[in-house]
């Protein structure tokens, strides 16, 4: 029993004399010291680039005597005391991840508190984009896989912003391609922490949606039996043109015609620019065989050119106007535009018959009528002498009259013809009268009489204003 009282003597002893030199135990340790120190109840952000710069919000408790403000390990910048509850400090530079935010002050630091966490997020990284190329005109839906997409602001071609932004998750995005020039282009991601660097993998290339490439109708190598066809890939069940040049007949080119095809082209149209045999030995149905065989070939690749095969406009200029008018009533064609067009042959035929007759030993050509109706003596291979006749000649000079086509197939196209009045190979009463022939038979016309025009198809295309009215009377007629 004594040796348990003298223990519990010097315990006591021991007790009281560490008090006395150290102070109170309580007192001087955990209370005292957190009851001073800085907490933090909220942070404004709770992400930033791992470049730094990011101004954050700290609320909090004593915050008033704030020395400095960790990220992890790193010091914040430019701090800002509001208040005893508020400061702001800028993030320093740091790698990707979490870091505790902690405040100091000369009273101590804020203990580690969830709501104090700050992820530091890396800028974005393109991978991959899919497809990887697209048209110049835009419109291109393009998937953009890599990493960080976080928080996403814009997504650029070489500088030029996508449209209709979306992020599936933060590896994948989907955007539209904009406008944009021919050639290739880098695709950036930017994010509040960044832009993606450009690297080999975020390369679109924009494609001109324009073609155009020479193609052979009839499986030939002639020059004479191609086509040149100008199509936009873009386009879908687009109205399409045929264009048929001039030169009486026995020469002339598509160069005669590109301008027209051009001009059909740049307003909507897929453009078919034809060639057909031409010469003084070649007879008129050989080039009717030339037509129909550029138009089953065109129907045979309406998908490839992206055309509505009931959307079709035979176009043609002088002897290409007539040879348009044949080829329009032979089916296949919703519209006919004829220029300056020989829409009845048999008429300059007796023009000319009667000039001849009149004209003088010494002048046997007196006039361009007479000059023309000379070819179509040569392709017939005999004088004109009507067309009533049940010989060889006459049924030649009946199949070379666009007249006698019509009703040839159903249903028939409707017609724009333009004429000039001062107008000396094509007589202009001749636009007049085949109007009329043709509303006689039930089919829709237009005919546009040129003042103060000959024989020149800027009749049509010398004018804007007018090439306009064409334009719109054809999308009416053939939509």
């Amino acid at each position: 029993m004594f040796v348990v009282k003298l223990r519990r003597a010097l315990l006591l002893f021991l007790g009281a004399t560490l008090v006395g030199i150290y102070g109170s135990t309580a007192a001087s340790a955990g209370p005292a010291s957190t009851a001073s120190a800085p907490s933090i109840s909220s942070v404004s952000a709770l992400r930033g680039a791992t470049a730094g710069g990011t101004r954050v919000t700290i609320t909090g408790q004593r915050l008033l005597h704030a020395t400095a403000v960790l990220f992890g390990s790193s010091r914040g910048s430019a701090i800002h005391v509001s208040s005893s509850t508020s400061l702001q400090v800028t993030s320093p530079a740091h790698a990707a991840g979490s870091v505790w935010l902690r405040v100091v002050t000369p009273s101590g630091r804020s203990v580690l508190v969830s709501r104090g966490r700050f992820s530091y997020i890396a800028p974005p990284v393109v991978t991959s984009v899919s497809p990887p190329s697209g048209w110049s005109t835009g419109g291109s839906r393009v998937v953009v896989r890599g990493a960080n997409f976080l928080d996403v602001t814009g997504v650029s071609f070489s500088g030029v912003a996508g449209r209709t932004l979306a992020v599936a998750y933060s590896g994948a995005l989907t955007v539209t391609a904009p406008a944009h020039a021919v050639g290739a282009a880098y695709i950036r991601v930017t994010t509040r922490y960044g832009t993606s660097l450009v690297t080999a993998a975020d390369r679109f290339s924009f494609v001109d949606p324009k073609h155009v490439q020479s193609f052979q109708y009839e499986g030939t190598t002639d020059p004479n039996q191609s086509l040149t066809a100008t199509w936009r890939s873009t386009r879908a069940k687009a109205p399409w043109v045929v264009t048929l040049h001039g030169g009486s007949w026995i020469h002339g080119s598509q160069a005669y015609t590109a301008w027209a095809a051009s001009v059909f082209y740049a307003h909507g149209w897929q453009a078919f620019n034809l060639s057909y045999s031409i010469g003084d030995k070649v007879p008129y149905s050989q080039q009717v065989t030339d037509l129909l065989a550029a138009r089953k070939w065109i129907a045979a690749h309406a998908a490839q050119f992206g055309i509505d095969p009931n959307r079709g406009t035979a176009y043609g200029f002088s002897a290409g106007g007539h040879l348009a008018a044949v080829l329009g009533l032979s089916g296949g064609f919703r519209t006919v535009v004829s220029v300056s067009g020989v829409l009845e042959p048999q008429r300059v035929a007796a023009d000319g018959v009667r000039v001849a007759a009149a004209a003088a030993p010494a002048n046997p050509a007196p006039n361009p009528e007479y000059n023309l109706y000379t070819r179509e003596r040569d392709m017939m291979g005999c004088e004109y002498a009507g067309v009533s006749g049940s010989d060889g000649c006459a049924q030649r000079w009946r199949d070379f009259t666009p007249e006698y086509a019509i009703g040839r197939s159903r249903p028939m196209p409707a017609f724009y013809i333009v004429q000039g009045a001062q107008d000396p190979v094509v007589p202009p009463a001749s636009a007049l009268d085949f109007g009329g022939i043709l509303r006689a038979h039930g089919v829709t016309d237009s005919v546009v009489m040129m003042a103060g025009f000959g024989h020149d198809d800027r009749e049509l295309f010398g004018s804007p204003t007018k090439i306009i009215t064409m334009l719109r009377w054809d999308l009416a007629h053939s939509s």
